[in-house]
């Protein structure tokens, strides 16, 4: 899983150039009910995180339904975003900001670089779609990474 180095190394570039960083990780394979029973447990320690960075949004999907259960609600008590883009995150409520996978621009760089027969990483940026998932805090400064 190359994509969560890559997106943690992101996560962790831009909370620092930011000033400051993330108080912890919640570790769980990447899906829908491996992060919501992470969560859960996470959320069952007491911790009451101000935002969550999914690396995934089916990681996000079990957020949600994590925080719900535990009567926390999105973005009021936490802020959630996460990483795709995918058509999941559009069904989520409230609506949930995530990192966008260009897909149709990775697949013309990836026939381009198949016909140039060139090999190697390449990286392209990837916007952010705002959903309404992420009504930031001032007095709950805490963000944890699931993923």
């Amino acid at each position: 899983a190359v994509a969560g180095v890559l997106r943690r190394e992101g996560i962790d570039a831009a909370l620092a150039e930011a000033g400051t960083a993330l108080s912890g990780v919640v570790a769980c394979p990447w899906g829908v009910v491996p992060a919501y029973e992470a969560v859960l447990a996470f959320l069952d320690t007491g911790v009451r995180p101000g935002a969550l960075v999914c690396l995934n949004d089916r990681i996000a999907m079990g957020t949600y339904q994590a925080l719900q259960e535990r009567g926390l609600r999105v973005p009021e008590d936490v802020a959630v975003v996460s990483f795709d883009g995918s058509e999941l995150a559009g069904w989520l409520r409230p609506s949930l900001s995530s990192v966008q996978i260009p897909y149709r621009d990775l697949g013309e760089i990836a026939f381009a670089s198949l016909m140039a027969g060139t090999a190697g990483v390449q990286r392209i940026a990837m916007p952010l779609v705002r959903g309404l998932s992420t009504g930031w805090q001032a007095d709950t400064p805490s963000r944890t990474s699931v993923g």
